[in-house]
């Protein structure tokens, strides 16, 4: 049990390190890895005790943190991303408009 605890602690402290470079290739393999690991637990309660000792709920603390700032940021760069599409949009429908020779004020 000491080699799971110590290969999620592994895997949880990878996790930090790629959210912290804004690295998210492949973050998604580390976190199956460790459901897998806390899939195959049979006691859970002596694993949750031990995690405890280690400090690895901290680590998930941090790892929640950085995850929801991570989401705000990509939350935002969509609404500027649809802003700006949007005001494209209003731009190049307007520029028509006054291109046109057919217009009825002629």
């Amino acid at each position: 049990m000491k080699e799971s605890i110590k290969l999620y602690k592994s895997l949880s402290l990878d996790i930090v390190n790629k959210l912290k470079s804004s690295s998210l290739i492949n973050i998604g393999d580390l976190f199956d890895k460790r459901q897998e690991i806390l899939s195959n637990v049979l006691d859970f309660e002596a694993f949750k005790s031990q995690m405890i000792d280690e400090g690895i709920l901290e680590i998930d603390r941090e790892i929640h943190i950085l995850l929801s700032d991570s989401i705000e940021k990509t939350k935002d760069e969509i609404k500027n991303h649809k802003l700006s599409n949007r005001v494209n949009t209003s731009y190049l429908s307007t520029k028509k408009e006054n291109l046109n020779i057919f217009n009825k004020k002629v």
